[in-house]
């Protein structure tokens, strides 16, 4: 893209709340040697199959809809219905870590941008564009630009 720089603003951290530096993954389990059972195929998604049948610059501006955000940003509002779980702020609890985590990458973003006169473009995944939005939104020191201009 012709910049002279990029910086990382993405905060890794799970809807736990941990950072992968606290998680130990299991090592991986051995293959039997001759097995003939193949693995089993999953089904893909919705989004998947548009992905695949799609030129890349139509799936960008089928992601940055409005309608695809909010309906992205409305299972995590989903998570927040009642439940049979016991623990019965769980659900909250996650949702509350994506928004932290939100809040953190908004914050990556301020502390490398010069106000005012920088510009800035963001790549980020598509199920953080609700909120970022909302923060560039109520922040009277950023004036959000549509992505849809540039995807033309």
């Amino acid at each position: 893209m012709n910049l002279p720089t990029l910086y990382p603003v993405d905060f890794s951290m799970m809807m736990s709340g941990w950072t992968p530096a606290e998680v130990e993954y299991p090592a991986p389990k051995p293959t039997t040697a001759g097995s003939t059972t193949p693995a089993a195929a999953v089904p893909l998604s919705e989004e998947d199959l548009r992905l695949r049948r799609s030129p890349v610059t139509e799936f960008l501006q089928y992601l940055n809809r409005d309608e695809t955000i909010n309906a992205d940003h409305a299972q995590c509002m989903e998570m927040l219905l009642p439940s049979d779980d016991a623990a019965i702020y769980g659900s909250t609890d996650l949702v509350t870590n994506w928004y932290k985590r939100n809040f953190r990458i908004f914050t990556n973003i301020n502390r490398i941008t010069t106000f005012p006169g920088d510009r800035v473009r963001l790549l980020i995944g598509a199920g953080h564009l609700r909120l970022l939005r909302v923060l560039a939104a109520d922040a009277l020191f950023f004036c959000l630009v549509d992505a849809e201009g540039y995807l033309q």
